[in-house]
């Protein structure tokens, strides 16, 4: 069951993460290791919007892992993709 919070101001508050809301689904993700900033980047592609999230993985990490991370990643933005649209080293 996914947590449900409530925010907002007034007679109309806001949720968000709810059940009853659908999730969007994404075109696809791609995660690319940032030196840099010694960490994973995970792209989600939303139509022409692209959202980017960092991921604190080890630089060595599994692809298994990696892919797990940005599948989370996505739902944790309200997205859904198709794992075999998640590019991964």
């Amino acid at each position: 069951m996914k947590p449900s919070f409530t925010f907002g101001f007034g007679l109309f508050p806001l949720r968000r993460n709810c059940d009853l809301l659908p999730n969007m689904d994404a075109s696809r993700i791609e995660v690319t290791r940032e030196e840099e900033h010694n960490n994973w980047l995970i792209r989600i592609w939303v139509g022409d919007e692209v959202i980017r999230r960092h991921c604190h993985e080890p630089a060595n990490a599994a692809r298994e892992t990696l892919l797990k991370a940005a599948l989370k990643t996505a739902e944790d933005e309200g997205y859904t993709v198709d794992p075999s649209k998640v590019i991964v080293p």
